[in-house]
Order: structure tokens, then C-alpha cells, then sequence
């Protein structure tokens, strides 16, 4: 049958996901997110100290870039994270997504943040990314207190009643998952290449 035919791909998203899971592989993601958020600060400190050398990517004066960066590599991690959750209940995948939106808005405020020039003094010709930083802010934390009523009400229901069904759709969305761990694992590759020859996000 077709269905065994596919289970050992189900079974390389099962191994992938417990690898992800596990208690020490939580450990060295945060060191990596540590280390990575003070290596970037350094070289945002060094450029401005004329030190940066010239032939790597250069990032701008700001410092609060190091904290943009940060999180771009934590909604990097929390997508990997909700491809992972897809082939659980609705309900986890939904509660995943509301905190993917929060990273993003939060990143988009720290991101317009890094664009201001320190120290950051508030006036006319930067009003306007004030205002999205505070709109950005507030979205985030509006999204946080849905995602907290959201997890209030969620409740687990089991619509398909046959265990075969049921097997053939759990299946069917680890292949989905596996499949877009696949592509988001590439295009990452890409994306770091092409930071890494132009410098451009």
C-alpha cells in the first residue's frame, strides 16, 4: 500500500522532530542565539570604532541591530518550530502561529529601531518611525494577549473517529511538514549566501 510505502519519510520528520525537541538541542540553540546576538553587537561596537574590517557585510551604527538580528534567527527557529507542531492538533499549531505574528511585529519594531541614529532623540524628521515602532509594539502586544484567551478556550477535538483515517491524515501532514522543512531549510541557504556576497537582507 501506498501508505507504507511513505512511512519512512514520516519517520525522518519523527527523528528530526525529537532531535529538535530534546532538552540539549534547546541548550545549544540559546547558546548559538547567545553568542550570535553578542557577536553582532561587537561588530556593530567595532564598526563604530572604525575597526569593522571592510571586506565582511557591514552592518549599520546602531546597536539595536544586534537585537533585530536576534530576532530574525529566534521567528527562523519559531518557523521551524511550527512546521514541526503541524502534524499535532489544530489547536498547538494555531497557538504557534499567534506567537510566530508576535516575533514578526517585534522584529519590525526593532528593525526600525536599528534604522534610527544613536543616541535616538525623538523629533519631525523621524516621527514616523516612531510611530511604527509604537504601532508595531502595540500589535505585538495585543497578539500576545490573544494568543493567551486563545489558549484559554482551545480545545482538543477529534473529528475523524476511524483509526485508519486517522493514521492516513496524521500522515499526510507530516509530509507536509517534512516537505516544508525541505523548502524553508533552502531557502535559508540561499538567503545566508546571498547576505553573506551582497550584505542585503
Amino acid at each position: 500500500m501506498m501508505i507504507h510505502k511513505l512511512q519512512p519519510f514520516t519517520d525522518v520528520l519523527d527523528w528530526l522532530h525529537h532531535f529538535w525537541e530534546r532538552s540539549s538541542t534547546q541548550r545549544s540553540i540559546a547558546l548559538f542565539l547567545l553568542w550570535f546576538y553578542l557577536l553582532v553587537l561587537a561588530g556593530v561596537e567595532l564598526k563604530r570604532l572604525g575597526l569593522y574590517p571592510l571586506w565582511l557585510p557591514q552592518p549599520p551604527d546602531s546597536h539595536f541591530y544586534a537585537i533585530h538580528m536576534a530576532f530574525t534567527l529566534i521567528l527562523a527557529m519559531e518557523v521551524i518550530s511550527l512546521i514541526f507542531v503541524i502534524p499535532s492538533s489544530l489547536s498547538q499549531s494555531m497557538g504557534k502561529q499567534f506567537e510566530i505574528l508576535t516575533l514578526i511585529l517585534l522584529r519590525n519594531a526593532f528593525k526600525e529601531l536599528a534604522a534610527l541614529q544613536e543616541p535616538v532623540h525623538i523629533g519631525f524628521d523621524n516621527i514616523q518611525s516612531v510611530v511604527e515602532i509604537g504601532v508595531s509594539a502595540a500589535g505585538a502586544l495585543c497578539v500576545f494577549l490573544c494568543l493567551g484567551l486563545y489558549r484559554r478556550i482551545a480545545r482538543r477535538q477529534r473529528f475523524i473517529q476511524s483509526p485508519d483515517m486517522r493514521m492516513r491524515y496524521v500522515m499526510s501532514k507530516k509530509l507536509l511538514a517534512l516537505s516544508l522543512f525541505v523548502i524553508f531549510f533552502s531557502f535559508g541557504v540561499y538567503d545566508l549566501t546571498m547576505h553573506l556576497h551582497t550584505g542585503k537582507e
